[in-house]
């Protein structure tokens, strides 16, 4: 069975507007005619930093994600995808905006096969996907970093003794 994910607008809205707002703030004094020298050249190349950073928003709308039992796939501009049996590095990390460890969100890193994915946990079914992977893992005999085993327990993800993650 295949099933298909994919990042919806509402979980990348704020990242659109972050990339807007920035990069209206930052080209704004260059549109008004400063000059382009000392702080409004490092304003430019930070407007051309906020289109970057807008650019990787739309290209994580536009992905789509495909999960069977035998590969995960994406399809961004082109096909790529990575079997599972040729997995060979899975990481879960956790990024949070406060030191106090709230108001966070996770990012899958599966690398094999030639191919690197990224997914992160606004990512629809994202859970369904930590599953699988760790799964794929565990039938490769991937060692996996105490960061990344805290972070699938977090997720309520248990690795039993058979190998499954459930």
């Amino acid at each position: 069975m295949i099933t298909k994910h994919g990042y919806s607008l509402v979980n990348l809205r704020a990242d659109y507007f972050r990339a807007f707002v920035g990069f209206i703030i930052c080209f704004s004094p260059y549109v008004f005619g400063a000059e382009a020298v000392g702080g409004v050249l490092i304003l430019l190349g930070c407007a051309a930093l906020f289109v970057i950073y807008g650019l990787r928003t739309s290209f994580r709308h536009i992905a789509r994600i495909e999960l069977d039992e035998h590969n995960i796939a994406m399809k961004i501009i082109r096909y790529r995808a990575i079997p599972w049996n040729k997995l060979s590095e899975l990481s879960l990390s956790y990024f949070t905006t406060w030191r106090s460890g709230g108001d966070g969100w996770m990012q899958l890193r599966l690398k094999g096969a030639g191919h690197t994915f990224r997914l992160e946990s606004n990512l629809s079914d994202f859970e369904q996907i930590v599953r699988r992977a760790v799964s794929a893992a565990i039938m490769n005999k991937l060692e996996l970093s105490s960061t990344t085993l805290r972070n699938i327990d977090a997720l309520n993800i248990r690795i039993p003794e058979n190998g499954q993650a459930a």
